[in-house]
């Protein structure tokens, strides 16, 4: 009986863990994701502004 309660303890704790390092690997994904995002969305806010300046200079 004590295996059992052993063994099944060990299994929970396995579980917790490994919920818990899922989690975190999930997290971390959707942040970096986010970081990207953000940067690219930066990168063409800069590149069309840009775009429009020279635009507007070669038009005046």
């Amino acid at each position: 009986m004590a295996n059992t309660a052993e063994a099944a303890s060990g299994l929970l704790s396995g579980l917790f863990a490994m919920i818990g390092l899922l989690s975190s690997f999930i997290g971390m994904s959707f942040l970096i994701a986010l970081t990207g995002l953000i940067a690219m969305k930066r990168i063409q806010v800069t590149y069309s502004s840009r775009c429009f300046s020279r635009i507007m200079r070669v038009n005046t």
